[in-house]
C-alpha cells in the first residue's frame, strides 16, 4: 500500500463519517492501524511503531489539558454570569442598522477569551443567530459574520489549543507567536470588518429581542463581578502568564463568582465544572444556556491525540519521505507559501479535522528550508495563516460543521466568512517572496 492509496483511503472512510454522523475517532482509529501496516512493511517491530506513536504525543498532554480548561471556563463562566453578562451588555448597545459587524466583533472578542470557535458558536453564536433569524436578517450571512469572528480567537488566543498546537509542534513560544499573528492579522481583520460594514446596510436588524435580554438581566446578576473571570484572564495573559495556570485562575475565579455573587452552591458548580452548566427552566435562555464542561472536550482531546500518533508514525517511518522531496521542487517553483496554501486545502479536506490537517501540513513543510532553525516562527505562522483558518471553509471538515451546526446554519455561511478568506490572500500578497524570487527575502 502506497501513501497515495492510504490517503484515499482515509479521506474516504472520514468522509463518511462525517456525513453519517458517526465519531470521528473510528476511521481515526482505522487510519492508525493502516499507517502502522505501512510502518511495518518497511521493517519495523511493533514496539518501535508504537513508540513512534507515543513520541508524537510527546508534549500535546499540554493540549488535553487547555481542552479541559476550555470546557471549564465554558461552564463556569456560564454560571458567574460573564457569558451573559457580555451577551446582554453587547447586545444592549449594539447599533441594529450594523449587526452583521457587530455580529463579527462579538463573536471575534468572545473567541479570544474563549480560545474555542466551538464555544464561541455554542453560546454568544447561537445567541446572535436566533437574533439575526428572528428579525429577517440572512442566516448564511450572519452565520459567516458568527464563524469567522469565532476563529479570530481560534487564530490568535493565548488559550487557543490550536495556538498551543503548532507553539509546540514547532517548538516556539506561545506568546511571541501570538505577537506575530495580531501583526499580520491586523489589515485582514480591519478589512473584513470594512465589508462587514457594509454588508450590514443590506441586512439591518429589525428590531431587538428585548424580551430575551430582559430575560438574562432577570436571571443572572451583571455587575462588576460577573467580569472578574474574564479580566483575570485578560490580566495573566498580558503578564504572560503560562496559559493552564492562567485559564485554571479563571475557573477558580469563574467558580468563587457563580457561588458568591450568582447564588450558586459548590456542589452544583462542581457538578458545572465537569458535566457542564445548564440553566433549569423552559424558553430560548435555558435552551442557549446549555455549554461546557470537562465531559464535553474529552472527545475532541483524543481527536487531537491520535492526530499526534499520526505524526509520529508519519514522521519515524519516513512516510511522508517522497511528498517531502515534490514539496520542495513546488517550493522552489511557486514560493513556500503558495505551497503552504495548496497543502492546507488538500489537507483540510483529507482531513476532515483542524488538528489532523496542522499535522498533516506540518509533516510536510517542517523540513523546508526556509523553516530550518530561526525559521520555526515562521512556519508556526504560516500554519495559523493558512490551515487554521481554511480548514473551516471545507464544508464537510468539522472545523466549520460544528460551529455551523450548534448555531444553525448549513455549509451556505461559507461565501459570507470573509475574514478566513482575506488572512491567507493577505499574507500571500504582502509576503517577501514572489513566485521565483528568493525565499530568504521571506519575513516574519
Amino acid at each position: 500500500m502506497n501513501m497515495l492509496l492510504a490517503s484515499t483511503i482515509l479521506f474516504a472512510l472520514l468522509l463518511l463519517a462525517v456525513a453519517a454522523k458517526v465519531n470521528l475517532l473510528l476511521p481515526l482509529l482505522a487510519g492508525i492501524i493502516m499507517f502502522g501496516w505501512m510502518a511495518r512493511q518497511k521493517g519495523f517491530s511493533l514496539r518501535e511503531i508504537a513508540e513512534m506513536m507515543i513520541s508524537g504525543t510527546e508534549g500535546i498532554m499540554l493540549i488535553v489539558q487547555i481542552f479541559m480548561l476550555i470546557g471549564a471556563i465554558t461552564s463556569t463562566w456560564m454560571a458567574a454570569g460573564t457569558i451573559p453578562a457580555i451577551g446582554y451588555y453587547g447586545l444592549k448597545w449594539m447599533n441594529p442598522k450594523i449587526f452583521i459587524l457587530f455580529a463579527f466583533l462579538l463573536s471575534s472578542f468572545m473567541s479570544f477569551l474563549l480560545g474555542t470557535a466551538f464555544g464561541t458558536a455554542g453560546t454568544i453564536g447561537v445567541v446572535l443567530l436566533v437574533m439575526a433569524k428572528s428579525a429577517g436578517v440572512d442566516a448564511n450571512v450572519a452565520g459567516g459574520a458568527i464563524i469567522a469572528g469565532a476563529y479570530f480567537g481560534d487564530r490568535c488566543s493565548p488559550m487557543s489549543s490550536s495556538a498551543n498546537l503548532i507553539s509546540i509542534l514547532t517548538g516556539t513560544d506561545l506568546y511571541r507567536n501570538v505577537k506575530n499573528m495580531f501583526r499580520t492579522a491586523a489589515v485582514p481583520f480591519a478589512a473584513s470588518c470594512f465589508v462587514y460594514l457594509a454588508v450590514s446596510f443590506f441586512n439591518p436588524l429589525s428590531r431587538v429581542e428585548t424580551a430575551f435580554l430582559e430575560s438574562m438581566r432577570m436571571e443572572f446578576s451583571m455587575g462588576f463581578w460577573a467580569f472578574l473571570p474574564a479580566i483575570v484572564l485578560f490580566v495573566s495573559a498580558a503578564f504572560r502568564i503560562h496559559v493552564k495556570y492562567a485559564m485554571g485562575m479563571s475557573v477558580a475565579t469563574g467558580a468563587l463568582v457563580a457561588v458568591l455573587y450568582q447564588g450558586e452552591t459548590v456542589k452544583a458548580v462542581l457538578k458545572y465544572v465537569f458535566s457542564g452548566y445548564s440553566l433549569e427552566g423552559a424558553g430560548l435562555l435555558s435552551e442557549i444556556m446549555r455549554s461546557g464542561g470537562i465531559l464535553s472536550m474529552i472527545n475532541i482531546a483524543l481527536i487531537v491525540l491520535i492526530s499526534a500518533a499520526y505524526s509520529g508514525i508519519l514522521d519515524k517511518a519516513g512516510l511522508m519521505d517522497q511528498t517531502e522531496g515534490k514539496i520542495r521542487l513546488w517550493v522552489e517553483k511557486a514560493g513556500v507559501f503558495p505551497v503552504v496554501i495548496a497543502a492546507s486545502l488538500l489537507a483540510s479536506a483529507i482531513g476532515c479535522t483542524q488538528t489532523l490537517a496542522i499535522v498533516i501540513v506540518f509533516q510536510i513543510m517542517k523540513n523546508q528550508d526556509v523553516y530550518m532553525g530561526d525559521g520555526r516562527e515562521r512556519l508556526a505562522l504560516d500554519l495559523e495563516n493558512s490551515v487554521v483558518v481554511m480548514a473551516p471553509l471545507i464544508p464537510w471538515n468539522i472545523a466549520g460543521a460544528v460551529p455551523a451546526a450548534s448555531i444553525g446554519v448549513g455549509s451556505l455561511f461559507i461565501p459570507f466568512a470573509f475574514y478566513l478568506y482575506i488572512v491567507p490572500i493577505y499574507c500571500m500578497l504582502t509576503r517577501g517572496r514572489a513566485v521565483g524570487a528568493k525565499i530568504e527575502k521571506d519575513v516574519v
